[in-house]
C-alpha cells in the first residue's frame, strides 16, 4: 500500500466536501470543524487535549470543536491503555486524533460507547476499502478477517473556561481519565497486548470543572492508530495486520476524508439527539448505536476468557452487547456476566485468536 511522505490538508478538506455533497445531495451549509494535519508530533492525542486545555478548541471563539480532527503519518510516543508505549516507522501507520463536546443532555453511559461509535465510522471506511471482512473486537478495536488492524482509545479531556466539566465518579464509562494527568497518545496500533481500547473503571473521575464553553458535558477526544504498510513479520504479534496485507488500494487522503466526512455527520446527528444507544440514526444506515455494534461485533458467539482487576477472570461465551453496551458473558454454569468497557484489563477468544 503506497503512502504519501506527507499529509495535504487542502487534498482531504476537498475530498471531504466532495465526500459529504455525494452523501448528503448537497454541500455542508454549517462550517466545517477545524483539520490540523500535523508531518510528525508525540502524540496526536495529546494535541488535542492540550488544545482543549488552553482554549484554543472549545473557549469563546471557537465554542463546538466537535469533529475536529488531528492527524499525521509519523506520531512518535503514542501510548495505550494504562500507559504502554507503542513505536512504528513514519508512515507505516495512521494517528488521528477526533475531538467529541459532548452536551450536558449527553449521559455517561451514551459516552461509553463513544469509542465504539468512532470505531464503527472506521470501519464502515475500511470496509468500502478492502475486500476483507472487517469487524469490531469488543468493545472498540477494527479487525480485519478477525486480526488487528486499528486500536482506539478515548479520553477525557480538560478545556478552558469552565465550568463546562461534570465528575462522573466511578461510572465506568470505559472513557480515559488520563487526559487531565498524563495525557497519552492514541492506542497501540501495532497490535500490542491489551487492547480492549479503554483504560480503568473509574470512567473520568475527578474532571469536575474541566469542560469548556457551556454547561455541563465532556469533552472526550478519541485516537485511532490504524496500521498501513507493514509486511507480517514486521509486525510485532501474530494476531496484528495491516490494511496492505489486505489490498487497500484507496489514497490515504481518501481513507482520511471519508471517516472525517462520516464521523461529522454522525455526531452532528448523535449529539444533538442526547447520545441515543437504541435510537436509529440515518448516519449508522438507519441502525441504532448498539444495534449496529451487535452487527459488526466479532466478539459475539466466541469462547472468551474476560480478565478483570484483581486478579478476576471470567470464561463463557459472549451472548450479546446489551442495551448499555455491556458484553454478556455466560459462564461454564449458565450465569451470565454483564461487563463493562471501563472494568476490562483483557478480552481473550479462548482458542487464542483475537475477537
Amino acid at each position: 500500500m503506497h503512502t504519501p511522505e506527507r499529509l495535504e490538508a487542502d487534498i482531504i478538506t476537498a475530498n471531504a466536501s466532495a465526500e459529504w455533497a455525494a452523501l448528503h445531495g448537497s454541500e455542508r451549509s454549517a462550517a466545517w470543524p477545524r483539520l490540523i494535519v500535523e508531518d510528525h508530533t508525540d502524540s496526536t492525542n495529546e494535541d488535542a487535549i492540550n488544545l482543549l486545555a488552553s482554549g484554543e478548541l472549545g473557549g469563546p471563539d471557537m465554542p463546538d470543536a466537535s469533529g475536529t480532527l488531528i492527524v499525521t503519518l509519523d506520531q512518535r510516543s503514542g501510548k495505550g491503555r494504562l500507559g504502554r508505549d507503542w513505536e512504528t516507522p513514519a508512515g507505516s501507520g495512521l494517528a488521528m486524533s477526533l475531538v467529541i463536546q459532548a452536551p450536558a443532555s449527553v449521559p455517561t453511559e451514551s459516552l461509553a460507547m463513544a469509542s465504539t461509535l468512532v470505531g464503527l465510522v472506521w470501519r464502515d471506511v475500511l470496509a468500502a476499502a478492502t475486500a476483507s471482512d472487517v469487524s469490531l473486537k469488543w468493545p472498540n478495536d477494527v479487525l480485519i478477517d478477525g486480526e488487528k488492524v486499528a486500536g482506539i482509545l478515548a479520553q477525557v479531556a480538560p478545556s478552558l473556561p469552565g465550568p463546562r466539566g461534570v465528575s462522573v465518579g466511578d461510572s465506568k464509562t470505559g472513557v480515559d481519565k488520563t487526559g487531565l494527568t498524563d495525557k497519552t497518545g492514541v492506542t497501540g496500533k501495532n497490535g500490542v497486548a491489551d487492547k480492549t481500547g479503554v483504560t480503568d473503571k473509574t470512567g473520568g473521575a475527578g474532571v469536575a470543572g474541566a469542560g469548556g464553553a457551556g454547561g455541563g458535558g465532556l469533552n472526550l477526544v478519541v485516537g485511532i492508530g490504524t496500521n498501513l504498510t507493514q509486511a507480517k513479520e514486521d509486525l510485532p504479534v501474530p494476531t496484528a495486520t495491516s490494511l496492505a496485507l489486505h489490498n487497500c488500494t484507496t489514497d490515504v487522503h481518501h481513507l482520511v476524508s471519508a471517516f472525517w466526512t462520516r464521523a461529522i455527520a454522525v455526531l452532528s446527528e448523535w449529539l444533538p439527539a442526547g447520545g441515543p444507544l437504541d435510537q436509529p440514526l440515518g448516519s449508522l444506515g438507519c441502525m441504532s448505536l448498539i444495534d449496529a455494534t451487535r452487527k459488526h461485533c466479532a466478539t459475539i458467539g466466541v469462547d472468551v476468557r474476560v480478565q478483570l482487576p484483581h486478579e478476576v477472570t471470567i470464561a463463557g461465551v459472549a451472548r450479546d452487547i446489551d442495551a448499555y453496551g455491556h458484553l454478556i458473558v455466560e459462564d461454564g454454569t449458565g450465569k451470565r456476566h454483564q461487563i463493562s468497557a471501563g472494568d476490562v484489563i483483557h478480552v481473550r477468544r479462548s482458542d487464542g485468536h483475537y475477537a
